[in-house]
């Protein structure tokens, strides 16, 4: 199988994030047409939790500044990188701290990364904390 690439920047508004998972979907359906329906709904799910974070906590919501995503189809795998322009932050320190305070976890604010790390089957940052790349291992034919 050719490996397949969608890319695309957008400026940090959550408005066009909506779009951006819209059109990533439609790329993974146009070619995966047979995939779970499970895993597209997680990738929908991380997809909208990792722009928005990039957007929120990232660029400040600093509409000059940039979220790029890049998603690549494999045969059994989507694998998918999301940067941002800001400063970064400590993952480390914070996924620390989120593991050990339980109540963090029942916060509506501060789940998307958790989120993302149980819905993926690998996930990793840059050192600066401004850039996550993740992996899911997809069933191709549904």
């Amino acid at each position: 199988m050719k490996l397949k690439t969608f890319q695309v920047s957008l400026s940090s508004d959550l408005y066009n994030m909506k779009n951006t998972v819209n059109q990533a979907l439609e790329f993974i359906n146009e070619n995966k047409p047979n995939l779970n329906k499970n895993d597209v709904y997680d990738i929908k799910l991380v997809l909208n939790e990792l722009l928005a974070n990039a957007i929120i906590h990232g660029n400040k919501k600093n509409k000059s500044k940039n979220v790029y995503l890049k998603m690549k189809l494999k045969k059994n795998s989507i694998y998918t990188k999301i940067s941002d322009e800001g400063k970064g932050f400590d993952y480390l320190n914070y996924l620390s701290k989120y593991n050990s305070d339980k109540s963090s976890q029942m916060k509506e604010n501060g789940r998307g990364i958790k989120l993302a790390c149980s819905l993926t089957d690998c996930i990793a940052f840059n050192s600066l904390g401004n850039e996550i790349k993740f992996l899911k291992k997809v069933n191709p034919n549904g």
